[in-house]
């Protein structure tokens, strides 16, 4: 962001030539910076370079859309511990398990294991440990069902 506000500064100045190279450079260190396509948008835009400015606008939409989408499935995900938690608070072992068959289609490699472990322990603790084997199993399965696993 730092160095979009410098690079605007240069363009407001009237120097669109180091407001370009200033933003070039950040893009190579981040090519997916939203700050810095949409202000290298704006700097071509003004010199005339319609479809450069174009690609870096819809650059600019893509990883919009991408960043919506992973913060609403990181809502999404935050919802369905809250009601794991509830769950387990209520000492409903079979709700805690029904919960995180749902999540693990979409839960990263290392919540998928911190879910498994968590299964674990939580049958154990229920003295369950003969339902496990199979638990593990069907967790695995729900996990794999998305591609997941």
């Amino acid at each position: 962001v730092d160095l979009s506000f410098r690079a605007m500064i240069h363009f407001d100045d009237g120097d669109a030539e180091s407001a370009r190279a200033l933003l070039e450079e950040g893009l190579a260190l981040d090519p997916n910076s939203i700050v810095l396509h949409n202000a290298l948008s704006r700097v071509l835009a003004a010199a005339g370079e319609t479809d450069q400015a174009q690609l870096h606008s819809s650059r600019v939409e893509e990883l919009q859309r991408e960043l919506s989408k992973t913060e609403t499935s990181q809502m999404r995900v935050a919802a369905q511990v809250f009601e794991i938690n509830r769950s387990l608070q209520a000492g409903d072992v079979d709700g805690c398990r029904e919960r995180i068959l749902r999540l693990l289609p979409e839960a990263d490699e290392e919540l998928r294991e911190q879910l498994y472990g968590f299964l674990d322990s939580l049958f154990r603790r229920a003295g369950r440990e003969a339902e496990l084997p199979a638990v593990l199993q069907e967790a695995r399965a729900a996990a794999a069902a998305r591609g997941k696993d």
